[in-house]
Parts: C-alpha cells; structure tokens; sequence
C-alpha cells in the first residue's frame, strides 16, 4: 500500500515527532494543509513560535478557513512582534 499524506501526518501526532509532518507534506508535492497546520500546532504547543509562523502561512495560504490557525498565527507573531504577520 502507498502512504498517504493523511497517514503519515496522523503518524507524526501519534508518535509526536515532526519528521512525519515533513515526510506528509512532500508525499503531498507540498499541497496537504494538514500537515502544515499540525506541524505547526506541535511547534506551537512548544513554545518554538519561530518555528511555527511559517508552517502556519504556509497552510493558511493553501486551505484558509481555519480561525484557530489564524488565531494561534496572531498569537505567535505577536510573541515575535512580527506585527505585520499578527494583523493578518
């Protein structure tokens, strides 16, 4: 059976390691906001808010209708004071 970008993601929250998100979003030819979205909510949940700003654009360009995405973007940016990241 072929892997699918679905299951490798729900295997990287399963195993919380990020190298599945990784391996879900190139599988994907970088088009799975699921991915995206988790892989920056486990880099949210850390703190690593550096980390998350960009996984969390790169997802809310692709499938935008996510307002907890959105609201947890804010957040880091502001964390950040990447103000022109926060006022999206």
């Amino acid at each position: 059976k072929r892997r699918t970008p679905y299951m490798l993601t729900i295997m990287g929250w399963l195993l919380k390691d990020p190298s599945w998100y990784e391996a879900a979003w190139e599988e994907s030819n970088q088009s799975f906001a699921m991915a995206r979205r988790w892989h920056a909510g486990y880099h949210f949940g850390r703190r690593e808010f550096t980390e998350c700003i960009p996984l969390y654009l790169e997802a809310l360009a692709i499938s935008p209708m996510y307002p907890d995405s959105w609201f947890k973007l804010g957040c880091a940016a502001m964390r950040e004071e990447q103000w022109q990241v926060a006022i999206k």
